[in-house]
């Protein structure tokens, strides 16, 4: 069972607003900027907001989640007899 303490949860909320704020620009930068003038750029800009939202998921799950998933599949509870 995951049990995270104060800071964590913190930490936690704060990079969602984080990955909540790019999907936002992502969103801005697709729907309004890029097909109120097809401009490339914005396109580029939005993909770019959209691997970053990408990018800080897979950190989050990364940080909070790999301990527990490393400790369950470690070979330290195991004994060998």
């Amino acid at each position: 069972m995951i049990v995270l303490n104060t800071i964590e949860s913190i930490v936690f909320g704060l990079w969602f607003v984080v990955v909540g704020y790019y999907w936002l620009l992502f969103g801005y930068y697709l729907l309004f900027r890029y097909f109120e003038n097809k401009s490339l750029f914005n396109l580029a800009v939005a993909l770019f907001f959209l691997s970053l939202a990408i990018g800080r998921g897979f950190y989050v799950v990364f940080d909070f989640f790999m301990v527990e998933i490393r400790d369950v599949f470690s070979m330290d509870w195991f004994i060998l007899y």
